[in-house]
């Protein structure tokens, strides 16, 4: 499957939106992960704290370290639109699935 990001990035130009969903891609791609995983990995570490970290629901490793990469997009994105993570205004995303599958 393929994915993109759509972006919401108040001020910044579609060249630069574009060039930040491109940085997050290959970031993606140079760890050997898809966004989608990731995501996947985010919700359930979502789920798992918002359970109280029980024993029996504890993720994997490689499911946690996934979900710390996709902890990262924000900051990426942000980098990609704005030169910088800090002061910068607030941006929304959100994967899409360019295959016609339900989007994250």
């Amino acid at each position: 499957m393929q994915y993109t990001f759509e972006v919401q990035a108040p001020g910044a130009s579609p060249v630069r939106i574009a060039r930040a969903v491109a940085s997050v891609l290959k970031f993606f791609a140079d760890a050997g992960l898809s966004p989608y995983a990731a995501a996947l990995a985010a919700q359930a570490r979502e789920r798992w704290d918002d359970d109280g970290f029980p024993d029996e629901g504890q993720l994997t490793d490689a499911q946690l370290d996934a979900a710390e990469l996709w902890d990262e997009v924000p900051d990426l994105l942000r980098a990609g639109c704005y030169g910088r993570t800090t002061d910068t205004p607030s941006i929304n995303f959100r994967l899409v699935n360019l295959d016609g599958d339900p989007d994250l």
